[in-house]
């Protein structure tokens, strides 16, 4: 018999200046966007002021994207202060993978790694 589960899958890049540049671009473009969406969910709560049944939704939103763009400033500071050739968390995902009977257990619930170099996966350990 085999079951299929899920499992973490952590993304790493070895830094590169040409990596960190690029990706210090990246957040701060969706820190950008964040931003616009805050300001327009703002702008909707000024127009919507009278709606009381509205006014959480907007708040909640406005919430969620404060705590997104603090996220994304935190993964700015981490990448900034990696310094070359040093392993960086990407991200995290999960995949799944197949269990048989007589399996290690470790197999089922043991994140697997994938190493990125530039933009070619060097290594996958699970």
């Amino acid at each position: 018999m085999t079951i299929s589960v899920k499992r973490t899958v952590n993304i790493q890049v070895k830094v590169t200046e040409s990596f960190k540049k690029n990706y210090i671009l990246l957040i701060n473009k969706l820190i950008d966007g964040i931003s616009n969406q805050i300001e327009s969910s703002k702008q909707a709560a000024k127009s919507l002021k009278d709606d009381l049944a509205f006014r959480p939704y907007i708040v909640n939103k406005i919430n969620d994207a404060l705590f997104k763009k603090e996220q994304l400033r935190q993964q700015l500071d981490t990448v900034k202060q990696c310094k070359e050739g040093e392993l960086f968390d990407l991200s995290f995902h999960e995949g799944f993978v197949d269990l048989n009977v007589g399996d290690d257990v470790l197999k089922a619930i043991s994140p697997i790694v994938v190493t990125v170099d530039g933009a070619t996966i060097t290594d996958i350990v699970s």
